[in-house]
């Protein structure tokens, strides 16, 4: 039946705002979720193969500032299948500082970071994937190289929505194909024929070396 407008005014008092689509309609930090994305910029920048080691002590420094990691007493020597299965903070601090902001953007982008989904069905967020332009624009004093750190964290100013995560996964289990998200597989008739029916669009094929 129909909403009451009392009870659509109890829901939209209720603190935990019951009404929002959280998964195309609300972004987040995504944290260590979000290292797929720096490690794959990592590999197509060249500057890291999987075979490449980064010894963990517990953080990294940059300047004058200890950035840590997650175990405190380090994770030790690791290559990047090992940082990935451990999550070594360290490793990806290494790959910010070494690489810089931009690649990682450019990845986080190729994924569909940053714009909306084109799900259709509710409104959405675009996110944020910021890059240092968007830094020199957005932040006091402009980029610096920590914002990149933060980023490769997936935090800072690194924004998703759950769905252009699933999306991005994805795409990395499928070998590379973003796909358009679907509710609807197809429409039918009351005698179960097909009247309509939605194939799946690919938006883009992402460069993305199958060895990584």
């Amino acid at each position: 039946g129909r909403v009451t407008p009392s009870q659509m005014a109890t829901l939209a008092r209720d603190p935990l705002h019951p009404m929002i689509n959280r998964v195309a309609a609300e972004h987040y930090s995504p944290g260590s979720t979000f290292k797929v994305v720096s490690q794959l910029a990592a590999f197509k920048s060249g500057a890291f193969r999987p075979e490449t080691v980064v010894n963990c002590s517990g953080g990294y420094r940059l300047g004058a500032r200890v950035w840590r990691c997650h175990k405190e007493s380090g994770h030790g020597p690791l290559d990047a299948r090992g940082a990935m299965k451990a999550s070594c903070d360290a490793w990806f601090y290494k790959v910010a500082d070494t690489i810089g902001l931009d690649p990682i953007a450019e990845m986080g982008k190729s994924l569909g970071l940053g714009r909306p989904t084109g799900i259709g069905v509710v409104a959405e967020v675009p996110g944020i994937m910021p890059s240092s332009a968007y830094h020199d624009k957005a932040s006091p004093g402009g980029y610096t190289k920590g914002m990149a750190l933060n980023s490769a964290m997936g935090q800072g100013d690194v924004n998703v929505t759950p769905l252009q995560l699933a999306l991005v996964y994805a795409a990395v289990a499928n070998g590379g194909k973003l796909y358009k998200p679907q509710m609807v597989q197809r429409l039918e008739n009351l005698d179960g024929q097909v009247m309509e029916e939605f194939k799946p669009e690919v938006v883009s094929q992402v460069d993305i070396n199958p060895a990584h």
